[in-house]
């Protein structure tokens, strides 16, 4: 391993966790609220932990997409939060490990009737194997998170992001080939009754020829949606919602919009 470079990670494998923790976010609000009642009691030591087993879980079932991240330094952000929840547990096993102490030292413990696989299921025992899994974590975390991380940030991306919604909307009429045409707009030009300031919308649509019926992509109300829209005789448009996307950041990946729309395309 490149001894420069894990001098220089190791220092800051944390940094990209750090940051973007200090945005809001309404998955950290209530984990913050807790810790700041500091109830020790030990439902509340359970929730926690659960919820933190929980959210774990969902993230891998988040990761199962490959759009769940488009860059990355977006990566690098998740390895470093993960890398900063391992070591966290690393400690919280630690925890553990002294709390059974002092459960011990009040004479709240007793010893195992019925070892089972004859595992030795003394307190000294399990406290030693809570601590040799948090060392070993440690190790682990010592290793690898500063230049996994590293690597990650300098990593160069070459997604092609948009900077706004009208190049969003742009880019991916581009991918969704020759039955769609855009209904272009002036980016500059606010949407009509909206200030520019609440704006979430530029007015441009794709419209989207498919089995017979007319259909249009595009953004407003803080989300992506396909309608159904029906044009009649006097010109004036009528739009049914059909789907909203299962994506909502106004810059998306073209790519991910793309396959938005094919999913939720009418059979």
């Amino acid at each position: 391993m490149d001894n420069t470079l894990r001098a220089t990670s190791e220092n800051s494998w944390r940094s990209p966790f750090e940051t973007a923790t200090g945005e809001e976010s309404s998955l950290t609000t209530d984990i913050r609220e807790a810790m700041g009642h500091e109830i020790t009691e030990p439902s509340y030591t359970i929730d926690m932990a659960c919820a933190a087993a929980e959210a774990s879980e969902a993230l891998c079932v988040q990761l199962r997409s490959q759009w769940s991240l488009y860059t990355p330094q977006q990566a690098a952000t998740v390895a470093s939060a993960l890398y900063a929840q391992v070591s966290a547990a690393a400690e919280a096993l630690r925890g553990v490990s002294r709390v059974l102490g002092q459960m011990t030292a009040r004479g709240d413990t007793g010893p195992v009737s019925d070892p089972g696989d004859q595992v030795d299921g003394s307190v000294p025992e399990t406290s030693a194997r809570l601590s040799a899994a948090a060392e070993a974590i440690d190790a682990v975390v010592g290793d690898h998170a500063g230049p996994a991380v590293g690597s990650l940030l300098r990593m160069p991306s070459t997604a092609p992001l948009p900077a706004d919604v009208h190049e969003a909307v742009a880019a991916a009429a581009a991918l969704l080939g020759p039955t769609t045409a855009l209904t272009e707009c002036d980016p500059s030009t606010p949407t009509p009754g909206i200030p520019a300031e609440l704006a979430d919308c530029c007015g441009c649509e794709i419209d989207i020829e498919h089995r017979g019926q007319l259909l249009t992509f595009g953004r407003g109300d803080g989300c992506w949606s396909v309608d159904l829209k029906v044009v009649m005789p006097d010109s004036i448009a009528f739009y049914e919602n059909v789907a909203e996307l299962g994506v909502s950041l106004e810059t998306a990946h073209p790519g991910h919009l793309a396959e938005e729309i094919r999913r939720v395309l009418p059979t």
